[in-house]
């Protein structure tokens, strides 16, 4: 099968380009990355080998289950689970592997590990972001406390209503941008 065309995003300032060896690949990143596209050169390249197939609920649950590991091997930092490998040849490396199912979840595992690495002064942060007037409001708690339900009544002012990312600014401010979690699309602002 041919390789997927570059697929590069922009997640609050960190622009990963995504190919692959199949095609696929595409249609499994488009519906939570597509609306945070950008044309901008990557600063990390991500090459995804397929590692075989979810096909059902219950494979993919058991995936999502899974609790991938962090290492440092060689001077590579290793991001591994029973079904996902995906290596970074150092914090500032302009280059990533990920061997995983044809599935988001290791994607997402990677994104998470390259935004924690490569995000200075940050905190990735489990919440619901809402933004007015480019002031940016934080809604975090457990699963299940209602912050999706906040952000589905707040309509376009929210963000995301998973993940977002949180700046400390070099003035000592606080920006939060949003991140392609759960239903994310791109924006944030100043911390209130």
């Amino acid at each position: 099968m041919p390789a997927v065309a570059p697929f590069t995003v922009d997640l609050a300032g960190l622009v990963v380009t995504f190919t692959g060896d199949d095609p696929r690949w595409e249609a499994v990143l488009a519906p939570r990355y597509s609306a945070f596209r950008t044309r901008r050169a990557p600063a990390i390249e991500v090459a995804l080998t397929t590692r075989g197939e979810v096909n059902d609920d219950a494979t993919r649950a058991a995936l999502r289950a899974e609790t991938p590991e962090v290492a440092v091997e060689s001077g590579a930092v290793v991001l591994r689970s029973a079904s996902i490998e995906a290596r970074l040849d150092g914090a500032e490396a302009a280059r990533a592997t990920l061997a995983a199912p044809l599935d988001r979840h290791g994607v997402d595992a990677l994104v998470r590990l390259l935004l924690a690495i490569r995000s200075p002064h940050s905190l990735l942060m489990h919440g619901a972001l809402l933004v007015e007037a480019g002031e940016a409001f934080l809604a975090s708690g457990p699963s299940g406390v209602g912050k999706s339900t906040l952000a589905a009544l707040c309509g376009e002012r929210a963000r995301c209503d998973e993940l977002a990312l949180l700046r400390r600014t070099t003035t000592g401010r606080w920006e939060a941008a949003a991140l392609p979690f759960w239903h994310g699309r791109p924006g944030g602002g100043r911390l209130r």
